[in-house]
């Protein structure tokens, strides 16, 4: 709760900024959410791999 209080104070205390964000910075964040995600599920697939392979000669090795 006290964080919460914090970030809300923060919040209504800030100034504008008169700031400018062009299409070219919005499509580089784009691009970098997507990248992001894209090795996310690699990783993910590059170790269900693994596990999958260790399973399959655990599994193998009983046998």
């Amino acid at each position: 709760m006290k964080y919460f209080t914090i970030a809300a104070l923060l919040l209504i205390s800030m100034r504008p900024a008169h700031a400018y964000l062009d299409g070219g910075s919005g499509s580089y964040i784009v691009q970098m959410a997507m990248a992001g995600m894209l090795a996310m599920v690699f990783s993910v697939k590059l170790a269900w791999q693994r596990i999958k392979t260790s399973i399959s000669r655990t599994h193998h090795r009983g046998q």
